[in-house]
């Protein structure tokens, strides 16, 4: 949806449930000039870039609507021949290219790509090196390639991410998985040590069960994991975070469940 059905609609619903809500009720709401906000729900002038976050704020914008809207504030500024027009004409994307497996098989590359949606973040690599605590020159090779597969672009000097939204399909080969799982792991282990226990959760939690109520728990996790996102992201974000859930047998299975999960 593009941002000014969503300005649309919720002047709609206002007006509906208050029929003296005008237009500069709504401006002075959103804190915008009325003759600005008539213009863009008329569609004669563009969203100032620097006034979406604000917006999205004032909306409680969440979730995917939270994301279309700073998306397409970010899309209407862009000259999409520069960049490619079919690389940003999807909110959601799929990572399906062996280049693009063997990129996001990096799990810098994820954490950027969340860095750059955080409303204080800077385009500066330096500044990016050390919240990242990774090399200049690591930096560099990720915007360059980032930017080659039009997962972000540099607008008026800052850099912009088209594709917030995005995951693996069957073509990312299963090394490239498990190479991202390991690395998270490793450093999950060095901040168990390293970060204050009031700024992380490590949690276990042993159980015996029916290996037959498996993907039940499976479609559980997933769909925590996902609530767990729409209520902790915002457009007030400071840091990046990374929850993993691993469900792991702890006795050993029989060797015929055994050769099934190294086929599945």
């Amino acid at each position: 949806m593009h941002y000014t059905e969503i300005l649309r609609e919720e002047f709609n619903v206002r007006r509906a449930r208050n029929a003296s809500f005008s237009l500069r009720s709504y401006s002075r709401y959103l804190g915008l000039a009325p003759t600005l906000v008539a213009d863009v729900l008329a569609d004669r002038k563009k969203l100032p870039r620097d006034k979406a976050h604000q917006v999205a704020e004032k909306l409680a914008l969440k979730d995917s609507t939270l994301s279309e809207f700073i998306c397409s504030v970010n899309r209407d500024h862009i000259d999409l021949a520069k960049i490619g027009a079919m690389k940003i004409q999807h909110d959601f994307h799929l990572i399906d290219e062996e280049s693009l497996s063997q990129m996001f098989s990096d799990i810098d590359y994820h954490v950027f790509l969340c860095l750059t949606r955080m409303k204080e973040f800077r385009t500066d690599h330096h500044w990016i090196s050390r919240k990242m605590n990774i090399s200049k020159d690591k930096v560099d090779l990720m915007v360059d390639k980032l930017m080659r597969h039009g997962f972000i672009d540099v607008l008026e000097g800052e850099i912009v991410c088209l594709i917030p939204n995005y995951e693996t399909t069957n073509g990312i080969h299963k090394p490239d998985i498990r190479k991202i799982h390991r690395a998270y792991m490793e450093i999950a282990t060095k901040k168990l040590e390293t970060v204050e226990l009031k700024d992380r959760l490590y949690n276990l939690q042993f159980m015996h069960l029916n290996k037959a109520r498996l993907p039940e728990a499976k479609k559980l996790i997933i769909e925590f994991r996902q609530k767990l996102a729409e209520l902790m992201e915002g457009t007030d974000s400071d840091e990046v975070y990374t929850m993993a859930l691993q469900l792991i047998p702890m006795t050993e299975l029989g060797e015929q469940e055994e050769s099934i999960l190294k086929n599945a």
